[in-house]
């Protein structure tokens, strides 16, 4: 199965950031505003884009931002990674950081804490697996790319799209909002996850133990054969 077969039938956007024009296909991808986005880099990139305003649409985008890293990635990559809400990190991989004014120092900061932060940025400015890791923020990849890609692009399959959207709003929102405002989006939160007609037929399949017929996933009939319905 190639990288383009994994990331079709998961539906999410997978952009290359080692190919050519891949800043088209991610302005594509942050234009259509309806499935979450992969940054994968796991080769050599021969000369540097201009990043722009990326960071800050992909850092509004309503939906996961997930990068694969797997290899040294040069400096003007360090904000689109740190832009990313999760990062699947190979062993090898680093992150090289340089203050370029779009803001990676306060990205660092809200991806490692402000402590971690300083110590990276004053021995050296290099982001390395442990202390990715160590975060909370990153995750060790998978021994394989495919594999790592693969898992990227279907770590929110399970989850409606509305329901991706409201949790992420806010959980990078929230602090800032006034408890009952919170109080609303948690409550469409839960009710997109456990009251919407595929959750009421997973659980009328499990109770009638029959397979059910699920829809959200790609807006088709998804028939399960399992007995839970999910």
């Amino acid at each position: 199965m190639t990288n383009k077969d994994i990331h079709e039938s998961s539906g999410a956007i997978l952009v290359k950031l080692d190919r050519k024009n891949w800043s088209r296909e991610l302005g594509k991808g942050l234009d259509s505003s309806d499935r979450p986005i992969v940054l994968s880099l796991s080769g050599r990139v021969d000369s540097a884009e201009a990043v722009g305003g990326v960071v800050q649409r992909l850092l509004r985008y309503p939906l996961p931002v997930t990068g694969v890293l797997w290899t040294k990635a040069p400096a003007w990559t360090a904000s689109l990674f740190l832009a990313c809400d999760l990062i699947y990190w190979s062993r090898g991989a680093s992150l090289c950081l340089t203050p370029s004014g779009r803001g990676e120092v306060n990205l660092l900061s809200l991806r490692l804490g402000r402590a971690a932060a300083a110590r990276t940025w004053f021995s050296g400015g290099t982001l390395a697996h442990a202390e990715a890791i160590a975060s909370g923020w990153a995750r060790s990849s998978p021994a394989g790319l495919d594999d790592a890609i693969r898992e990227a692009c279907s770590t929110y399959n399970a989850i409606p799209t509305p329901v991706l959207s409201s949790l992420k709003e806010l959980l990078y929102h929230g602090a800032g909002m006034a408890p009952s405002h919170c109080e609303v989006l948690e409550r469409a939160a839960f009710a997109l996850a456990f009251a919407s007609r595929d959750s009421s037929e997973g659980i009328a399949a499990f109770l009638g133990k029959r397979g059910s017929r699920l829809k959200s996933l790609n807006g088709k009939d998804n028939k399960k054969g399992n007995m839970n319905g999910f």
